[in-house]
């Protein structure tokens, strides 16, 4: 969620439906396994909507989710903000 925080916001929509990776424990790559089928084998993904428009400047609803899987089980964490023009 901070990453998305420093994309401009004139292009936060196009993030939306993108897979990201979680760094395990030391920052190495794949630290939470996807789940079996993911198209993109990352553990997050991102959701970008429009929840509101002022004029010409929309206020975006923002969801990541985290889905991954272990050796006994999984889990899914999901985090939502709203974000807008930045002044």
């Amino acid at each position: 969620m901070e990453t998305l925080r420093s994309v401009p916001i004139t292009a936060l929509a196009s993030y939306h439906g993108r897979g990201f990776d979680v760094p395990g424990q030391d920052g190495q790559a794949h630290g939470l396994a996807a789940v079996a089928n993911d198209l993109d084998g990352l553990a997050g993904e991102i959701y970008v909507t429009v929840d509101r428009t002022s004029g010409t400047t929309n206020l975006y609803r923002v969801r990541t989710r985290v889905h991954w899987q272990g050796v006994t089980r999984g889990g899914v964490f999901e985090m939502e903000c709203l974000m807008g023009e930045r002044r």
